[in-house]
């Protein structure tokens, strides 16, 4: 494993979507095992974990509430509306054959990490873009995708 923090690599690999999109930092935790850094903009929120225990990063993309990620969600009904989602669903929806949904880390290695966040971070880019600006037309059709699998 190399010496650089995961958080760092994280970092790197994220910096071309914060100085596009006007992204800054609001959150992170920094641990041997578990990097999570939030960034927001003035309406969008995007949360990129990594976990050693899983061997993947997560991406979730969120619309802020009064400049604030909204809290996970409690109920799947039909009433509720989403505001945060894996970014994987939204790469399935939109993506192409470049995108990094399913990919798995063959080891513990935090550059090997950093360059699969690098992948979702140039797939949001391109299949995100509108929604890192703040239009989250996009999140309807999440919505009633999440749901659907929930009640599955």
């Amino acid at each position: 494993m190399n010496r650089e923090g995961l958080l760092a690599e994280v970092k790197r690999a994220m910096q071309p979507l914060v100085d596009r999109f006007g992204l800054h930092m609001k959150e992170q935790v920094d641990l041997p095992d578990f990097a999570e850094a939030v960034y927001v903009n003035g309406t969008t929120g995007i949360t990129v974990t990594v976990d050693w225990l899983e061997f993947r990063p997560f991406v979730h993309l969120h619309e802020l509430v009064n400049g604030e990620v909204p809290p996970d969600a409690t109920s799947y009904n039909a009433a509720s509306r989403l505001r945060s989602f894996d970014a994987d669903d939204l790469l399935i929806i939109r993506g192409g054959e470049a995108s990094p949904v399913g990919k798995m880390l063959a080891e513990r290695d935090n550059i090997a990490a950093g360059r699969l966040v690098q992948q979702y971070a140039k797939a949001l880019e391109e299949y995100a873009g509108d929604v890192l600006d703040g239009d989250f037309s996009v999140f309807e059709e999440l919505d009633k995708v999440v749901k659907t699998r929930a009640r599955q």
